[in-house]
């Protein structure tokens, strides 16, 4: 799903080696375009390949660079999308003739590891509040091998068989998964760190829902900002005793609930930040320590308007260890 400029900018070498590495070549150039690019929306799919994206630098890799090396020691390569949206200048637009402000970049990146990765997507938009994991088949995904009986079957790449005329008869729901899927895993020494960083930031921030002179009132503590619990109570008794001063009777009670509310969510961020760890404990040692050498490489196309790269790959995947652009 993702376009090549015919041979453009290919070394000689390619053709020198004769036609099985030709024959070889020209698979792995056609594989391009069908790589799903997930989390792009189906409507910006033909303005996204109307742009003559050159893939030559993931070609190159997989023909005698890091990824037909990693192929050759027995290593998995899985190969998925994603797109990245570039803002144009003013002179860009003129320059290729393009109406809108940005294009979407087509990024492809190749997770190096001992084992097959999961087959599960998480879908989650900046409105929800949770995420969804879904397994591959809901959304017509799944890992193919690009090879069958060689060393080439060690590649896999994501492809997605929905077909463009069957999203009029989708709700819009439905299609809106697609654009908000990613590839789901879990990298053990990431997961936990982020879960541990999230808990000790949940920790530090509490909010109380109390009563002062009668009237609903809603305290926000944060450990960093606001000091002791004492020192909070204090600034919110001036606070609300500007016309009509806070008892000392009121202002005892204001404390001890704000203590009780501090030690309910600490408990609270305990408990959910075991049950998050346990995810761990579910995954075979043997699976772990393979998610957790993983090699990430990010490849961006080479083409008329220039990416800007970013090693950023996703929420589950975490950062790229390098980034080819050419």
């Amino acid at each position: 799903m993702v376009m090549f400029v015919e041979d453009e900018g290919l070394s000689e070498e390619y053709y020198e080696a004769g036609a099985v590495q030709f024959t070889k070549f020209n698979g792995y150039r056609n594989l391009m375009r069908d790589i799903y690019c997930c989390g792009t929306e189906w409507s910006n799919y033909s303005a996204m390949q109307a742009i003559p994206w050159d893939h030559t630098p993931i070609l190159r890799s997989l023909m005698e660079g890091e990824l037909a090396k990693a192929i050759d020691s027995g290593k998995f390569v899985h190969l998925f999308g994603s797109t990245e949206a570039r803002l144009l200048t003013h002179e860009e637009k003129a320059e290729h003739d393009i109406k809108d402000d940005f294009v979407l970049v087509p990024v492809i990146t190749a997770a190096i590891s001992d084992v097959t990765l999961p087959e599960e997507l998480a879908i989650k938009a900046v409105q929800m509040d949770s995420e969804t994991i879904v397994p591959f088949r809901r959304l017509k995904m799944d890992w193919i091998p690009f090879g069958l009986g060689s060393a080439e079957s060690r590649i896999r790449f994501l492809t997605c068989r929905v077909r463009p005329t069957a999203l009029s008869r989708m709700s819009e729901e439905n299609v809106r998964e697609y654009e908000y899927c990613s590839p789901y895993i879990v990298i053990p020494k990431d997961y936990v760190a982020v879960c541990k960083r999230e808990a000790n930031e949940a920790k530090a921030m509490v909010t109380l829902e109390t009563k002062i002179h009668g009237k609903d009132v809603i305290i926000e503590y944060c450990e960093d900002l606001d000091g002791t619990p004492k020192e909070k109570i204090i600034e919110v008794a001036d606070e609300y005793g500007e016309e009509k001063p806070v008892p000392k009777p009121e202002k005892s009670r204001l404390l001890q609930e704000l203590k009780d509310a501090i030690i309910a969510n600490a408990a609270k961020v305990e408990e959910d930040l075991k049950k998050k760890l346990a995810v761990v404990d579910k995954i075979p040692k043997k699976r772990q320590a393979a998610y957790d050498s993983m090699r990430l490489v990010k490849f961006y196309p080479m083409g008329p308007i220039k990416p800007q790269p970013s090693p950023t790959v996703s929420r589950y995947y975490g950062k790229a260890h390098s980034i080819i652009t050419e």
